[in-house]
């Protein structure tokens, strides 16, 4: 008899700005919150900014960052500040 096995679906919620919103992203049972960091969109966050908003997030919930034509160095000042997982 074959083997049947469950996945859960995980959820990736991105271009989170505010605090309530990645309080209600969290509570509704989302497995990933992803941070803009490209200037032109209207979804950007400072990595300051995202950075308050990563402290929020529970350990077991990955987030991610969106990253485009960065050069290398600033990447590695970006995720320094705001370290996504």
């Amino acid at each position: 008899m074959p083997r049947i096995m469950s996945h859960r679906t995980k959820i990736k919620i991105c271009g989170l700005t505010r605090e309530r919103n990645v309080q209600a992203v969290i509570a509704a049972g989302a497995g990933a919150l992803g941070f803009v960091f490209y200037p032109k969109s209207p979804r950007y966050v400072t990595p300051q900014r995202a950075a308050r908003l990563l402290a929020m997030v529970l350990p077991f919930i990955a987030t991610v960052g969106l990253f485009i034509n960065v050069e290398p160095e600033q990447l590695v000042d970006i995720v320094a500040a705001a370290p996504v997982r």
